[in-house]
């Protein structure tokens, strides 16, 4: 249960039972093996108000659909994505970024546990249809509040306590016995969870279009907080993102150093080092010191591990192997953008776009043809926006979207080198 869920329930008095309702719709849960339904999640705390939509279609103890539509917040763009459980495997899509996950999933243990592994989080609201079994200690928390009463309203049983504005509502459906409503509500916010049951339409592995992006986890889209001082600086920064999050495979030269990416897998070699990883593990050798390493990873955890070992990962790939867009990622929220020019780099034609707030001056070379950035220029500023600091990237690309051959992301060991395991 969430932190800010327990929060509420602490807010709220006690005494007296609802205790045969609970029962009545612990047993239809529990009976109830194969469902599909639509809930609602929203929560209001102080001015930041969250609600996400789910399309969620299960048959315990092996597969499930879980579809999420979250509109635009205050800080993160709208999104749409689609999960399918299917025995050992979850496939995930993004429709509206084009990207895709693929995991494997336990075999053994509950329908719930599975999805949490395999998916990452499970929200609140959803994890008692799953797992009947976290229900009744999730109704038992509110039974010692006082002051219950009960209503037939339509086809619906509503027990509340409390007031509007500091209470618990809850509902069941008066035929089936199914939970149709948990409301929380205290001086500190409000969480409010609504259930709406459909026929059971039958789970099958979730089909993705041929050029859908496949990635190790879904980028969190953050809202672009920039201005634009022309309409081309605003076309240079749609062109450079898009063309971003269409790549699928791409051998560059960035900094001095080979780069290959593919789908989920993704490598780095330099004279000093290099790394791979294959989507499940990270290899990496320090010539300096003649270790391989090797360790079982998620993509997001591959920075963490390297740094443990004192190797660096390029930045660019850094974002991109977290789930960002690395466009996104290097423009500094709230500055404003501006075309400069145009420019031949490696005797290709490029755009200029600069990008300025108080602390950053961010100068991108941004391909005409293909939207890439072939050079990537930032002076850092002091409180005066005087430079201290400044640095200068360069990014040469062998092939955009080629197959690149498995080898490129598996480390074989050199003669006389010491293997071991990632320090803890």
């Amino acid at each position: 249960m969430s932190t800010s869920l327990l929060f509420l329930l602490s807010l709220i008095g006690g005494q007296s039972s609802p205790g045969p309702d609970f029962d009545r719709i612990v047993r239809a849960h529990a009976n109830l093996r194969q469902a599909s339904l639509t809930v609602r999640s929203s929560s209001l705390f102080g001015k930041s108000t969250r609600v996400v939509d789910y399309e969620l279609d299960y048959r315990r103890p092996d597969a499930m659909r879980l579809r999420v539509k979250t509109p635009r917040q205050a800080d993160l763009e709208a999104s749409d994505r689609e999960f399918v459980l299917v025995g050992p495997l979850l496939r995930g899509f993004d429709r509206d970024t084009g990207q895709y996950v693929e995991r494997k999933s336990p075999t053994r243990g509950s329908l719930l546990e599975r999805a949490m592994i395999a998916t990452g989080a499970i929200d609140d609201s959803l994890q008692p249809l799953l797992e009947p079994s976290i229900l009744r200690p999730l109704l038992q928390k509110f039974e010692p509040l006082s002051g219950w009463t009960r209503a037939t309203v339509g086809d619906v049983v509503r027990l509340s306590q409390g007031t509007s504005g500091s209470g618990v509502l809850i509902e069941r459906d008066r035929r089936t016995d199914r939970l149709r409503r948990i409301q929380l509500s205290s001086h500190a916010g409000t969480v409010d969870w609504r259930y709406t049951y459909r026929p059971y339409d039958a789970i099958a592995m979730l089909p993705v279009p041929p050029d859908a992006k496949r990635v190790t986890a879904f980028e969190e889209r953050t809202v672009l907080t920039v201005q634009y001082a022309d309409a081309n600086a605003k076309r240079i920064t749609e062109k450079a993102i898009k063309a971003y999050d269409q790549v699928r495979h791409l051998s560059m030269v960035a900094a001095g150093g080979q780069i290959d990416v593919s789908g989920s897998r993704f490598s780095e070699s330099r004279a000093a080092y290099a790394y791979a990883y294959d989507g499940q593990t990270l290899w990496a050798i320090d010539h300096r010191s003649k270790t391989v390493y090797q360790v079982p990873a998620t993509a997001r955890q591959v920075r963490s591990h390297l740094a443990k070992v004192k190797i660096p990962m390029e930045p660019m790939l850094g974002h991109w192997a977290s789930g960002f867009n690395p466009v996104r990622s290097v423009l500094p929220q709230g500055s404003v953008l501006r075309f400069v020019g145009t420019i031949r780099d490696q005797g290709v034609a490029c755009e200029i776009l600069e990008a300025r707030s108080p602390s950053l001056r961010l100068s991108l070379w941004v391909r005409q043809r293909d939207g890439l950035i072939s050079r990537m220029m930032t002076d850092n500023l002091d409180s005066e926006g005087k430079v201290f600091q400044s640095s200068e990237r360069v990014f040469s690309y062998r092939s955009i979207n080629e197959p690149i051959p498995g080898s490129s992301f598996r480390v074989t060991p050199p003669p006389g080198y010491t293997t071991r395991s990632f320090p803890k």
